[in-house]
């Protein structure tokens, strides 16, 4: 395989490759072995198999610019180790050579797009561009070298592959690399020796990290997030054991390991284990009745205001003025009882000479009328 980076003026003549059987082409009439691109100030091509012999390119070549031709165009990566720490962050750069030689001819660089994805399980994560400009995680701009910050949260545990993409308009370069993310230490929880109780253990990876540059912290967690802490034993293999009694608490717990460390190549790790469910054996507390609390009683309907009776307290003189007024109330009382008497008596006297008036007119009548009409006989005999 063959690339060529030709620059020319803007509007200059289409450029023209000419093979070593001298039938030329250009961009719109190549051969199936060629790949083109033209775009404003050059003309990219890359050749497969190339016939041997003499090559010509017949072009307007920009006086600022030569013109490149790679013939064993390689792309180099960082080897990444076969077995990866949990969260492990590690530089990753990717560069390129001709013949051995390192490219660093910006102008090629330039039309090159690196890019770095993982495989994780079935899916693939989105691409992630490894630059040259001295930013996310470059370490020195326009040398030549990409490169990017490879891991930290990405890095779940299990197998994984990195896929490494080179590629320009006519040309593409990839590697993958297969890996195993691994914890730094290890979480057993086993069956302890006495009924009830569970074993735990913690041993370092001592092919990953270094064991004497281990600090591990074991908790437990119930299910309101209060934390009980195990304590665990350090032994002579670099491992700690610890015991738990289920049978001291009821219900579920989660084991937690947290630990800091360095890698064998020297890098600080930060580890946070996922945790472990265990179930206590201690009978659940018995329940606490529970009184139903009352219904809402309705707010009252308000009563009415009623201004308060304000009564006089007796003093010294009340009863002397209650003794007057009775005696005021019993005179009229009888006073009034004397003048119905009168009246009554007075009355019965009128009716009395009223009615003895008229039965003395009427004897009077009777006496008058009998003198006036009677016989001599009648008189006689009277």
């Amino acid at each position: 395989e063959a690339t060529v980076l030709v620059f020319h003026e803007p509007n200059a003549q289409a450029t023209q490759l000419i093979p070593p059987d001298g039938q030329a082409f250009g961009a719109n009439n190549t051969p199936s072995s060629v790949s083109w691109h033209r775009d404003e100030g050059y003309d990219l091509l890359t050749i497969s198999d190339p016939q041997a012999g003499e090559w010509r390119i017949r072009a307007e070549v920009d006086p600022a610019n030569r013109v490149m031709v790679v013939t064993d165009l390689k792309m180099l990566t960082t080897d990444l180790p076969n077995r990866l720490i949990v969260g492990q962050t590690l530089p990753l750069e990717v560069s390129f050579t001709d013949h051995g030689r390192h490219i660093r001819k910006k102008s090629f660089l330039k039309v090159v797009s690196v890019t770095a994805m993982q495989q994780i399980q079935d899916s693939m994560t989105e691409p992630r561009p490894l630059t040259d400009d001295g930013s996310d995680g470059d370490g020195q701009a326009e040398d030549g070298i990409f490169s990017m910050d490879f891991g930290g949260e990405s890095l779940q545990q299990g197998l994984g592959e990195l896929v490494i993409n080179a590629s320009s308009n006519t040309f593409v370069r990839e590697k993958r690399m297969t890996y195993e993310v691994l914890p730094p230490v290890e979480l057993r929880v086993t069956p302890g020796e006495s009924a009830g109780t569970l074993s735990v253990s913690l041993r370092p990876d001592n092919k990953l990290v270094r064991v004497d540059t281990v600090e591990a912290k074991v908790w437990m967690e119930d299910q309101a997030g209060q934390r009980y802490p195990l304590e665990m034993r350090h032994s002579a293999d670099g491992a700690s054991r610890g015991e738990i009694d289920i049978q001291a608490f009821h219900g579920t717990r989660q084991i937690f390991v947290e630990a800091t460390g360095e890698s064998l190549q020297g890098e600080m790790l930060e580890y946070l284990d996922s945790p472990i469910e265990v179930e206590g054996l201690k009978p659940p507390p018995e329940p606490i009745p529970v009184e139903p609390e009352p219904s809402p009683v309705p707010d009252p309907m308000p009563e009415p205001q009623v201004e308060p009776v304000v009564v006089a307290e007796p003093t010294a003189e009340t009863p002397a003025k209650a003794a007057v007024e009775q005696a005021g109330w019993l005179s009229t009382a009888l006073w009034l009882g004397a003048v119905n008497l009168v009246l009554l008596v007075l009355a019965g006297a009128v009716f009395w000479w009223l009615r003895k008036s008229r039965q003395k007119s009427l004897v009077t009548l009777v006496d008058e009328s009998t003198s006036a009409y009677s016989s001599p006989q009648e008189e006689k005999a009277a």
